[in-house]
């Protein structure tokens, strides 16, 4: 029905006259796949335009060129994303791709995970394209029918659920969409003791994710971390340099050596030099290149956001290793910032939480976000990793 949709961006809830509902799932799933192509997207696109103008539609020809590829958006809408009045190719590729509410709460199925169980039988690959490289097409066959048969159960066991899962199912698409897959900041006992004694050896192991829910959010980022310095500068450095927790060692997940607060200060700021060795990633390539802050104030995006010195050094700190002990902290996980793997991890929590430095991130990111005009659609990736 309509109301499963966005009114903002739904696709067609009409049958269209001589269709059967089988006939109109095919032409879904149809659409579906050629929003997936961009050649046909592209086609699309070229087909909307004017001669006079062949490289944007206009923003009131945009409905009818994404109703082609099976969606539907009014113009009022369509025009309170656009950041200008034509759409370039692009652009126009983001709108196709935009997800609605019910796909991203969707994606809270474990389809991933039913899929991985019908490769089973044949692949412990851990790259899908690998998973399905030798597959003959009698093996697609009895995979399709068994990923079909368990989606048929999921899709039962949704329709037939309590209305406290499917309650609980919507408030964590809810979350996803605006808390930003935060998690339940008020753990027991047992987790914590899951999120400490857990190893990381990667970005990507599985953790539990402690991050707080929309109230911990508006309480505001004080009551997280704690108020900052009033001298920022003198702040960051004596956090990194002075306070409890500045010489405490953690490995680098990326780049796989030990490394400390004091010491990623001192080589951001410019007053040490990075070893060579701390330049490479795991497998020797050489990957990190770290710019003098001089280099960076002359950034036009810093120049634009009107930054100060403090915040690019932030944001310099925040894009080394780290980011770890930041995010330990907002995150209130031990699990970030292992020596080794096997010993026990710091509680960046205590008395040293870095105060200075995360409000000086965030002023830093919002005069940034500030500065910058995105264009509709744009996906934004975040490094995650697999988090419960």
């Amino acid at each position: 029905t309509p109301d499963d949709f966005s009114s903002q961006y739904k696709r067609p809830c009409i049958r269209r006259v001589g269709f059967s509902e089988a006939d109109e799932i095919r032409a879904n799933v149809d659409n579906f796949f050629r929003r997936r192509d961009k050649q046909d997207v592209d086609g699309v696109f070229d087909r909307h335009t004017s001669s006079e103008r062949p490289f944007v539609i206009r923003k009131d020809k945009v409905g009818a060129a994404l109703e082609e590829l099976g969606l539907v958006r009014s113009v009022e809408h369509i025009t309170e994303d656009l950041v200008s009045d034509d759409v370039d190719k692009e652009t126009f590729s983001r709108l196709v791709q935009k997800p609605t509410p019910l796909e991203q709460s969707l994606s809270l199925l474990p389809l991933a995970g039913l899929l991985h169980s019908c490769l089973s039988f044949k692949s412990v690959k851990e790259n899908a394209t690998e998973a399905v490289a030798d597959l003959t097409d009698n093996e697609v066959d009895l995979v399709t029918s068994g990923f079909k048969d368990g989606l048929s159960k999921l899709i039962k066991q949704l329709r037939d659920g309590t209305s406290e899962e499917k309650a609980k199912l919507n408030a964590q698409s809810f979350d996803s969409m605006v808390d930003g897959n935060l998690g339940n900041l008020d753990t027991d006992a047992e987790k914590d003791k899951q999120g400490e004694n857990q190893e990381v050896e990667s970005k990507f192991n599985e953790r539990i994710a402690d991050a707080g829910n929309v109230e911990h959010f508006y309480k505001g980022l004080g009551n997280r971390v704690g108020s900052p310095n009033e001298d920022f500068e003198a702040g960051v450095e004596q956090e990194h340099c002075a306070k409890e927790g500045c010489d405490e060692s953690f490995v680098a997940l990326k780049y796989g050596f030990v490394t400390t607060p004091r010491h990623e200060y001192l080589i951001a700021k410019g007053d040490a030099e990075c070893p060579e060795e701390q330049t490479k990633d795991r497998e020797g390539r050489v990957v990190r290149r770290i710019p003098k802050l001089s280099e960076l104030m002359e950034l036009d995006t810093v120049r634009k956001a009107k930054l100060r010195d403090v915040e690019v050094l932030a944001l310099l700190l925040y894009t080394g290793p780290m980011y770890q002990v930041y995010n330990a902290v907002l995150r209130r996980s031990r699990a970030w910032t292992r020596q080794t793997p096997g010993q026990p991890a710091r509680d960046w929590t205590s008395n040293n939480r870095f105060a200075t430095t995360v409000h000086v991130l965030v002023s830093a990111v919002s005069k940034v976000a500030r500065s910058q005009r995105f264009a509709c659609g744009l996906q934004l990736y975040r490094g995650l990793g697999v988090v419960r």
